[in-house]
């Protein structure tokens, strides 16, 4: 096993074969405790130690430092964050794998079904459903068993449309026929979590002097100053399409899943540095109610290198839920 150490902020960090492996613990009460099965007392000043390498089979085997790490006496850090209980133990007791399983890009791949896939915090971080039954759901863990950022990648490869629910089975969002989801958690302090749903919609591709169109959505409710992403080339928070020709910008349409109230859809571009202070706005459209497109055509240019993206301003109510956005442009 091929062992490398190195110190970082004060800290000593481990490798294992290129794996970092830090095992750092934390005493989080204001008293000594002694964990006689390894010999080691974490004092309180300094409140952290850092386990040496020889001594992880020690840790590993200790049955004395559970019930610290499972009232939250003794946090474990993995030289990355704080670990919750679960993956605490998980990683004194796995040299090769520090974090939890839905940081690893493996997938889980089955045919959507009319029932409930549960999630835990050990879960894969991709699923991908196959096929065209529905009823399909994607359970969430209770948020308090993970870390903030934990992540969870939801993916319809056919034409099976999946519901993401809470821990508390209340619905979250969902991911429509040959579409992706990504949730995040940002706060872990209750049990359903505050979760951040990026969902992504196919675009389409042009050549030529043919009509190119590219689509962007959100699924769920719109609040006013969204922002819709696009699946390509995501390259900032305003998540631009990046021009791959010069263009015209020509007209828009759009659709979502009620009637909506007022809102306005506004067309961004921004110049190739991809500066946030270089944005310029090709069209304001004001509309409402389900469906709707420009009734004619306009000519403002993008020209190659230049990004491109869809604000939602000026929402009333109902807010417009489950939007879609496809922009037209031609080939210049």
């Amino acid at each position: 096993m091929d062992i490398f150490i190195y110190t970082h902020c004060g800290q000593k960090i481990t490798l294992i074969k290129g794996v970092l492996i830090s095992k750092i613990l934390k005493n989080t009460t204001g008293s000594s405790i002694y964990i006689k099965d390894v010999g080691v007392t974490l004092i309180t000043s300094p409140a952290i130690y850092t386990i040496p390498p020889q001594d992880y089979p020690l840790w590993a085997a200790s049955t004395m430092v559970l019930p610290y790490l499972t009232n939250g006496n003794i946090v474990v850090n993995d030289g990355l964050d704080d670990l919750k209980p679960q993956a605490s133990l998980l990683h004194l007791t796995d040299e090769g794998m520090p974090r939890s399983n839905s940081y690893v890009a493996a997938a889980v791949v089955q045919p959507a079904a009319a029932g409930t896939a549960t999630l835990t915090s050990s879960s894969r971080l991709l699923y991908i459903f196959t096929g065209n039954i529905s009823g399909q759901i994607a359970k969430l863990p209770n948020a308090t068993t993970l870390n903030k950022g934990h992540r969870f990648e939801f993916w319809s490869k056919d034409s099976a449309a999946i519901t993401i629910q809470y821990d508390d089975l209340s619905t979250l969002s969902g991911v429509g026929a040959s579409q992706r989801t990504t949730v995040t958690l940002s706060d872990n302090t209750t049990t359903n979590g505050v979760w951040l749903v990026d969902s992504n919609f196919s675009g389409g591709g042009g050549s030529g002097t043919d009509l190119d169109s590219r689509q962007f959505g959100r699924q769920g409710n719109i609040s006013a100053n969204t922002f819709l992403l696009t699946v390509n080339n995501i390259a900032s928070d305003e998540s631009p399409d990046i021009c791959s020709y010069d263009y015209f910008f020509r007209r828009i349409s759009w659709a979502n899943s009620n009637n909506a109230g007022t809102f306005t859809i506004r067309i961004w571009r921004i110049d190739g540095d991809l500066n946030p202070s270089s944005k310029f706005i090709l069209y304001d459209h004001s509309t409402s109610g389900r469906t709707g497109t420009m009734n004619f055509d306009v000519n403002t240019t993008l020209d190659e290198g230049q990004g491109m993206f869809v604000e939602i301003i000026s929402v009333g109510n109902p807010k417009p839920a489950n939007l879609n956005v496809i922009v037209q442009l031609r080939q210049r």
